[in-house]
């Protein structure tokens, strides 16, 4: 069940409808959900929301407890619940999260905006399946188990010809009440699901074969690369990170190199220029503010970091946004 409140007052999702139907409508615009197809293990949930002007929209899922595949026609940025920034949502990547019950998110809508999205809700026991052993993979399990609100790929993962086709026919079946329906259906849901985790193990396993690390150094480095990933608008030197991390010195360079294809303040540079473009396409923020959200004191050295990463001022993008 979903609870969407306050400007929208108070709308409980637990019995969606099979058709479109508006489910909360007023001065701030409407909301439109379709459940697509719905059981124990599996539900498929399509959202649209119409804004009638700039505001914050506030959500809370009450016993989700489930895994969440998104897919966003649209970007959107949210704030949820033990999150201090912005996570801005992109348009065709593939999204997998787990929320625990009571997980809070506020939407930031832009006016005369249509934001439309796919939800994939997974029961959670789907992790006691045999899934590719990978450590980013591990730790999401570990996480779901832990019920700690967690994401799979910190930025998604680009959706494939392959993927969207699974999507549309997903979204598209005509009818689920037939046995035929239902199991295609959900063969199509785990197909989704299986080709987004084992592409994201042959990567990995590619790069451990090509450089035989220890499986314990792999998962320190890739614990280093998400919380950099998270906090990249801070400065940490290498010395500090060994020492959270209680790994030496070479490995974490040479490592962190070998696997990820960029030393850790390349790294860094892209996730924060990466992350600049994002406020720049996507916000009101001026340029000043958005130098230092992503970790510039100078904007003037902010404009020429961009520039040498994009090739591009950042006004040149902030005016064709």
């Amino acid at each position: 069940m979903t609870k969407i409140f306050g400007k929208i007052g108070t709308v409980e999702t637990s019995e969606l409808p099979a058709k479109p139907e508006i489910l909360a409508q007023g001065e701030w615009g409407e909301m439109t959900i379709r459940q697509i197809f719905s059981l124990v293990d599996v539900e498929i949930r399509e959202y649209q929301i119409t804004a009638r002007r700039d505001q914050v929209l506030r959500f809370q899922f009450e016993h989700e407890n489930r895994i969440s595949l998104s897919y966003f026609l649209r970007p959107i940025s949210t704030v949820e619940s033990g999150q201090e920034q912005e996570y801005l949502y992109q348009q065709n990547r593939l999204y997998v999260s787990y929320r625990p019950s009571g997980t809070e998110v506020k939407l930031n809508v832009k006016r005369d905006t249509v934001y439309q999205s796919v939800h994939i809700l997974l029961d959670k026991n789907v992790l006691h399946e045999q899934l590719p052993h990978l450590p980013e993979i591990q730790q999401f399990i570990d996480d779901v188990r832990a019920d700690k609100r967690t994401m799979l790929f910190e930025r998604g993962r680009e959706i494939t010809s392959t993927m969207k086709e699974i999507i549309l026919r997903i979204c598209e079946e005509p009818d689920v009440s037939t046995v035929r329906h239902y199991f295609r259906l959900k063969s199509n849901v785990y197909q989704l699901f299986a080709l987004l985790l084992s592409s994201s193990a042959a990567e990995g396993a590619a790069r451990i074969r090509q450089y035989n690390w220890k499986a314990s150094d792999i998962q320190k480095l890739q614990k280093i690369k998400a919380f950099l990933g998270q906090n990249a608008e801070h400065f940490y030197t290498i010395e500090q990170l060994s020492k959270e991390y209680a790994i030496n010195v070479y490995k974490l360079k040479k490592g962190f190199k070998d696997l990820f294809g960029m030393g850790v303040f390349e790294y860094t540079a892209v996730v924060r220029m990466e992350t600049a473009l994002e406020l720049i396409k996507n916000t009101e923020l001026s340029l000043k503010e958005i130098a230092f959200q992503v970790g510039y004191s100078a904007p003037s050295s902010f404009t020429v970091a961009f520039k040498r990463h994009f090739g591009r001022s950042p006004r040149s993008f902030k005016s064709s946004s």
